[in-house]
């Protein structure tokens, strides 16, 4: 069963830019090196890759299966901690940079 409402899943897509296959600007090293520093997350792992390899794919594969906290500590529409939802927010609002050499990740 998924964690995730098709409704928010699909606010997720459009907020991370995920309707291509891409997570923002994260190429497959940047986003496996953010995963793993900041979520402690294999996101390369094979339980991560069941409906496929894209980056896109891992991370909606990633929020159906984790296990999430009670509702009171949830934040976001997805229910994401509010560590993890606000790490990729980081990124996606540009205070933190997935590629480039002097970045970040």
């Amino acid at each position: 069963m998924s964690n995730i409402r098709s409704l928010d899943m699909k606010f997720l897509d459009d907020l991370f830019e995920m309707n291509s296959g891409y997570v923002l600007d994260f190429s497959d090293h940047s986003m496996a090196r953010f995963f793993a520093e900041e979520l402690n997350v294999d996101i390369d792992d094979e339980a991560y890759r069941e409906h496929g390899t894209s980056k896109a794919k891992r991370l909606r594969c990633y929020l159906n299966k984790v296990d999430l906290p009670p509702r009171s500590r949830r934040c976001g529409p997805c229910g994401i901690t509010a560590r993890g939802f606000g790490s990729i927010a980081n990124v996606r609002n540009g205070c933190q940079t997935p590629r480039g050499d002097s970045s970040r990740f």
